[in-house]
């Protein structure tokens, strides 16, 4: 098995498939692009499977319009909310601000599932090419995989031109980049999210996970909305302290979903055309948590062990 991409979805195929090897463009583990997300999970399958304990929390949301917060979004604000981040109107996750329960992660989780798995990454290879008679990478080429699969975790639109042959993609990959910011909160022990759908704001969400406060933006963010931001949870604004250097710009931060079928019938030709199988968000051109990404691994497990024929019924009947 090989695994294309060591960042959190690769990685944790990678604990959960000790004999694979690991393929990353990056020039060791100190370069590997930092995972800002909140790690947040619906339930504490993945702390059981990696033996790493999570912390059950009860999350609570909002919606805040500068003077009130509200626990119901309308309809204007949440499209207001979904033209902001993705610029389309679909479903976005502000949709439900029921309260939720949760497990929440090790902030170095990453580094955390790299360490487990440094001794099977290859760093320094980057992808040129891949059919089912080799995996080409600009330093180095893997001959003979015709019954080698690959898992890819690179986004959708980095695979496609590097596939032999080359798999045509119906629709546009449309995604945007984003600004996070990290703070301390000390002595904190919330775990809120709250959402802005003020379209003249360019931040859009701030989470605090116990000490941590997250801001996310479509642009850089100026003082007056940091302090926005802060005077939303009742924070003091010397309360919150900036994490080291803590802003930062993630080029694949949002995407906007193929429509289910044309997913499906892309990822599955690329499968049957280069024994490709993709995971995670960015791969697949879908919304997910680690959680879909968890079970999406022993999804592939099983695809792996099926013929074309019983590959086409499994995809026709999901």
């Amino acid at each position: 098995m090989y695994i294309i991409g060591a960042g959190l979805s690769g990685c944790l195929a990678g604990v959960l498939m000790p004999g694979a090897r690991l393929f990353e463009a990056a020039a060791d583990a100190a370069h590997l692009a930092e995972h800002r997300a909140v790690l947040r999970f619906r339930t504490d399958r993945i702390a059981q499977a990696l033996g790493i304990p999570f912390q059950k929390v009860l999350v609570h949301k909002s919606v805040y319009d500068g003077t009130r917060h509200s626990q119901w979004v309308t309809p204007a604000q949440h499209n207001a909310y979904a033209r902001k981040v993705v610029g389309a109107l679909v479903p976005r996750s502000i949709i439900n601000l029921d309260p939720a329960v949760r497990w929440v992660g090790p902030a170095n989780l990453h580094a955390q599932l790299v360490e487990l798995c440094v001794a099977r990454i290859r760093f320094g290879h980057r992808l040129c090419r891949v059919s089912t008679e080799s995996v080409q990478f600009e330093n180095e080429v893997y001959l003979a995989r015709a019954d080698v699969p690959v898992i890819s975790t690179i986004p959708l639109g980095h695979l496609l031109p590097r596939l032999h042959p080359e798999v045509p993609c119906p629709e546009p990959l449309r995604h945007a980049a984003i600004f996070t910011e990290r703070y301390g909160v000390a002595g904190c022990g919330m775990h809120q999210t709250i959402y802005f759908p003020n379209p003249a704001l360019s931040l859009y969400r701030a989470t605090l996970t116990g000490p941590d406060l997250i801001l996310e933006s479509m642009h850089p963010l100026g003082d007056s909305e940091r302090h926005y931001a802060f005077t939303a949870f009742g924070l003091k604004q010397s309360e919150p302290i900036l994490r080291g250097e803590a802003r930062m710009l993630q080029q694949w931060g949002k995407i906007v979903e193929l429509p289910a079928g044309v997913r499906k019938t892309l990822l599955l030709n690329i499968t049957l055309t280069a024994n490709v199988y993709s995971l995670g968000r960015f791969a697949c051109y879908r919304n997910s948590l680690l959680d879909d990404v968890y079970q999406d691994i022993f999804r592939i497990r099983e695809m792996i062990k099926m013929g074309h024929y019983d590959l086409r019924k499994q995809v026709a009947s999901s």
